[in-house]
């Protein structure tokens, strides 16, 4: 068997899921995973939700389990590249053939569910997968992300004793409520009775979990309460700070880059002591050598250096505020040379604004995806904060000539999309005839 055919037929019919869109219920993975044996009941789980920085506290977790001497599954969503990414052990992602093997299981029991009027989602079917493929590894332990929300996510079939809920925004507003107290709540769904539970929440979103926490029993640790951090130096290279748990002091160097990383470390840090309560031999030595070792692509990444090149996923507005604040950060009064793509469900209007005093220059690509703004669209956007002999239109292979100009001087920060990053990703792969994967 050509596994790479195979892999290429799967991912076909995975696609043709698309269309049954998003299902906030549990209806549809249940069923799934009973009928796959309930591999998910077999896992050892870390859940992790919130509105941002989830894969980088979920890729701190597993990096220090790891260091600990740990077996570790990660999922996460979405992926830049390639859909085996989001499937991960132990840094790798899933494998092709355990990638159809997996699927030509689930998709057997689809068809029959598919009888009693019961059709899993793209998600829902990835989900199931990942939950298959750590049973059959036998991982020690699972970092999981949500993908949206939290008490009717697909992830939430689980029964986890430690939780992360990074921050909470404005998002998903049409599936999730149209206020912070009513996205927290969705968020807070994810804990369970007698659970730890640590968070970056503030105000009307922290109340709304410590209410949820108090009535299920669960331990509620804070970021600016319980837990908190010191900044001490920082540089594009790697930034050095100090983290107060309610156990330990850490002196930390982290290679991702910003504040809101710093606070992402003190929650992994934090879940890591969860499980240290619970019996996991995790020594400080692992945490400070698996936060060191750390990192998650896209998020402040620079992929070159001169001229200077800078991936981010910032893709909503609290993301874009916190891109903004980084690149001052480092860059001063230096502005961007910006290449910006971004989906129609997304506050692009708001976006623009977080970035707006941080760019020069706009160029606006239109990515490869069914919910993709038009170029039109994009400009319309940007021309309510810059002048129009600031804003250009292009396509994605010129924008990458445009990366690779040595002549260039001015730095370049590609955001907006995590599409656009993964677009840029594999064609500067191609490019350099390097493999996509690690």
């Amino acid at each position: 068997m050509n596994t790479n055919i195979e892999y290429q037929k799967t991912l076909s019919w995975l696609d043709t899921r698309s269309r049954f869109g998003m299902k906030l219920d549990l209806e549809n993975i249940r069923e799934l995973l009973e009928a796959l044996g309930n591999p998910h009941s077999k896992l050892n789980v870390v859940h992790v939700a919130g509105t941002n920085g989830k894969g980088s506290t979920c890729a701190m977790m597993v990096s220090i389990l790891r260091e600990a001497g740990y077996s570790v599954g990660l999922y996460t969503s979405p992926h830049l590249i390639s859909p085996r990414e989001r499937i991960q052990k132990n840094g790798e992602w899933i494998s092709e053939g355990h990638f159809v093997k997996g699927i030509l299981e689930i998709r057997c029991i689809t068809e029959n569910l598919e009888a009693k009027n019961i059709f899993p989602t793209y998600f829902e079917l990835i989900t199931a997968l990942a939950f298959w493929f750590f049973a059959q590894k036998k991982v020690d332990w699972v970092v999981l992300e949500t993908g949206m929300g939290g008490r009717l996510d697909a992830t939430n079939i689980v029964n986890s004793k430690t939780q992360v809920i990074t921050n909470i925004d404005l998002e998903h507003t049409q599936y999730l409520g149209k206020t912070i107290g009513e996205i927290a709540s969705e968020k807070a769904g994810i804990i369970k009775s007698g659970s730890h539970v640590v968070t970056a929440a503030q105000g009307e979103a922290l109340e709304v979990i410590e209410a949820r926490a108090d009535l299920l029993g669960a331990r509620v640790l804070r970021l600016g309460h319980e837990l908190s951090f010191e900044k001490i130096n920082a540089d594009l290279e790697a930034q050095r700070f100090k983290i107060h748990t309610t156990r330990d002091h850490y002196d930390v160097c982290l290679k991702l880059l910003g504040s809101h990383q710093m606070e992402n470390a003190v929650l992994a840090v934090a879940a890591v002591e969860c499980l240290r309560e619970g019996g996991a031999l995790i020594s400080n030595e692992a945490v400070l050598s698996g936060l060191e070792k750390a990192c998650w692509p896209g998020r402040f990444e620079v992929i070159q250096r001169d001229p200077l090149v800078i991936l981010d996923a910032a893709h909503n507005p609290a993301g874009a505020q916190v891109l903004a604040r980084t690149w001052k950060k480092y860059l001063k009064n230096e502005k961007a040379l910006l290449i910006f793509s971004a989906l129609k469900d997304k506050d692009v209007e708001g976006m623009v604004q977080e970035l707006s005093n941080i760019v020069r220059e706009v160029r606006l690509v239109q990515v490869h995806h069914e919910r993709g703004l038009s170029l039109g669209e994009l400009e319309d956007a940007w021309e309510k904060v810059l002048p129009p002999s600031q804003i250009h239109a292009s396509s994605l292979e010129e924008m990458l000539e445009f990366i690779h100009d040595d002549n260039r001087k001015a730095p370049l920060l590609i955001t907006g999309s995590i599409y656009l990053l993964g677009e840029v990703l594999e064609k500067m792969c191609q490019r350099h005839n390097v493999p996509m994967c690690q």
